[in-house]
């Protein structure tokens, strides 16, 4: 098991020197801003996206759970489409801040 952490430096340092990705598989991260189209006087609000790359090429083993939300965003109709049609996937990009759904 891991050691107790004095602080989240020393958790980061830990997983810096511990963690390792499976074969195959490339990750990475960036910040950035947008202004939302629906609520513009909201100015510049963070975004966060994130990527999980397989390096070896696409693979045709993969799956999803999607929201079953009655009005979906592009990103959720985009990958049921792609899921039945039985396409290959090689990345997924992932955001924190745009929901993919309405209420």
């Amino acid at each position: 098991p891991p050691p107790p952490f004095a602080s989240q430096d020393d958790y980061l340092a830990y997983l810096t020197e511990h963690g390792t990705l499976p074969r195959g598989f490339a990750i990475g991260d960036a910040m950035g801003t947008f202004i939302a189209e629906e609520a513009p006087s909201m100015g510049k609000l963070p975004i966060k996206v994130s990527v999980v790359h397989l390096t070896h090429g696409p693979t045709e083993s993969w799956a999803a759970c999607f929201t079953k939300n009655k009005f979906p965003g592009a990103p959720i109709i985009v990958g049921r489409e792609r899921l039945a049609s039985g396409a290959g996937i090689q990345a997924l990009v992932i955001n924190n801040k745009i929901s993919n759904v309405c209420a």
